[in-house]
């Protein structure tokens, strides 16, 4: 009885192996797939800690406060500097970005090139334009206009410029042949009472 049993529990057990479920081709490649995924996210993993590690080495170039110094107040974007953030506010504004020049000393933002070129001069201390009148120099030659009519006059005969009111006064003579100083010897006149003097001293006395 006891081999009998053991018969048919043998073959009882050997049954069950033969019919239990074997790994199909598509399982298989399933799991080396798998396998793939996983040394894929392994090396990203691995990638991601060497950054972090070297982020964390790096000293830090500026604080959070700092940071959000430069933040635009249309779109709260953040900026690094007051010029980037100049810059971009003229995206809200709809001026021209193309039409941008900054400053490389001040960081100051000008509207084109040749408003630059005379910002500079600001910084150089360049004074091209000279005031032929009294030696004053200027950055620009509408700063030297506007010097010349506020400091100076202009003859409205012949459009010469001189350094006061005074000098003009003399001037208007040589048009009108005015001469209210007169040599009491000779009885010449004189626009000025220099060329008078001059005269007196000189021509009167030798004779």
């Amino acid at each position: 009885f006891s081999s009998s049993f053991t018969s048919v529990h043998f073959v009882k057990k050997t049954s069950e192996t033969s019919q239990s479920p074997q790994p199909s081709s598509a399982t298989k490649e399933t799991a080396s797939d798998s396998i793939q995924n996983i040394s894929a996210v392994v090396e990203d993993l691995d990638a991601l800690a060497v950054l972090a590690q070297h982020s964390l080495s790096e000293p830090k170039i500026s604080s959070e406060k700092s940071f959000f110094k430069h933040k635009c107040q249309l779109c709260t974007k953040v900026f690094g500097s007051d010029s980037a953030l100049q810059t971009h506010l003229r995206s809200h504004t709809g001026e021209r970005m193309t039409d941008l020049n900054e400053c490389i000393i001040c960081h100051r933002i000008l509207s084109c090139q040749s408003a630059l070129r005379m910002h500079y001069r600001t910084h150089t201390g360049e004074r091209p334009y000279q005031c032929k009148l009294c030696s004053r120099a200027f950055t620009t030659k509408g700063n030297l206009k506007t010097h010349q009519v506020v400091h100076h006059t202009n003859c409205d005969l012949c459009g010469k410029s001189f350094a006061c009111q005074s000098a003009l006064n003399i001037h208007y003579r040589s048009h009108t042949k005015e001469r209210p100083f007169i040599c009491t010897t000779c009885n010449r006149g004189f626009s000025t009472k220099g060329n008078l003097k001059q005269h007196i001293t000189g021509v009167c006395r030798k004779k």
